[in-house]
């Protein structure tokens, strides 16, 4: 791909190079973004929200799915968010969502500026995503935005015992399953 080393990269030259990479980059405006590796504590709190949306949609049509889901934006870029559900159907040997309904994302000290701004719009591009959870590592915070008729509403959330309601896939996510573990200000995170 040398050819492309001081030109806007196509959809397509992208995906082949990422195929033969050994780490994950997403695509925004024309290049490859490297991901940088998550803290311990941003790869639990990911995990736990993993686990409680994969026990709570088993054996349903919603599949949730790890940080090495792609979402494709409408705009021609591609992100990965830390957890996405899809509620498409599944199809083995896809590399992204086909229907992505729910993403979450954990802050940390390289990304939180990413992830308020520019991630936080692109997902707001793809018409099916109904809800986008954006999740502090370091204290039971976050902020979901949930797609309605009217438009996105904001609502913050804070302390384990804060649920995050995402309608779409009829689940709520207490905190406390996705804090469990973490020590949070003097709190286990286990309440």
């Amino acid at each position: 791909m040398a050819d492309t080393a001081h030109r806007r990269w196509t959809l397509e030259e992208y995906l082949a190079w990422e195929a033969d990479q050994p780490t994950r980059n997403e695509f925004i405006d024309g290049r490859p973004r490297a991901m940088v590796g998550g803290t311990n504590a941003h790869n639990r709190i990911s995990g736990n929200v993993f686990s409680f949306l994969h026990g709570r949609l088993a054996g349903g049509r919603c599949i949730p799915y790890t940080m090495n889901t792609k979402v494709m934006i409408p705009n021609g870029n591609v992100r990965y968010p830390d957890v996405l559900v899809d509620c498409g159907p599944f199809r083995a040997n896809d590399i992204a969502a086909v229907e992505p309904s729910v993403v979450i994302e954990i802050y940390s000290k390289s990304t939180t500026k990413i992830d308020r701004t520019e991630k936080l719009d692109a997902y707001r591009l793809v018409p099916t995503i109904r809800h986008i959870l954006h999740l502090h590592q370091d204290e039971a915070k976050g902020v979901l935005w949930s797609r309605e008729e009217s438009g996105w509403k904001e609502t913050a959330l804070e302390g384990p015992r804060a649920k995050a309601h995402f309608a779409a896939i009829e689940v709520r996510m207490p905190f406390s399953a996705a804090y469990a573990g973490m020590p949070l200000g003097g709190e286990s995170g286990d309440a």
